[in-house]
C-alpha cells in the first residue's frame, strides 16, 4: 500500500549542515495532488526532504519541482 507520509521537513545545506528551511506555511499531506511549501529564499547547492512514513505503510515522490 502506498499512503501519504505521517509528515516530512524540507531541508537546506549551509556549509557542511543541513538545516530546516524556514516554512512560511503548513507541511501539506494531502494524496493525489501537489502539496506545495512557501518558505524563506536561502541561497544553498542542496535540498533534502525527510520523510516520517505512517507505521507499516510505504511511500514515493512521484515529482518534486523547485521554483
Amino acid at each position: 500500500n502506498f499512503r501519504v507520509p505521517e509528515s516530512w521537513k524540507l531541508y537546506y545545506k549551509s556549509g557542511n549542515s543541513w538545516k530546516e528551511v524556514e516554512a512560511l506555511g503548513e507541511y501539506g499531506v494531502k494524496k493525489d495532488c501537489y502539496n506545495s511549501l512557501d518558505f524563506k529564499p536561502v541561497k544553498t547547492n542542496g535540498l533534502r526532504i525527510s520523510v516520517q512514513l505512517q507505521k507499516g505503510e510505504s511511500g514515493g515522490i512521484i515529482e518534486w519541482k523547485v521554483k
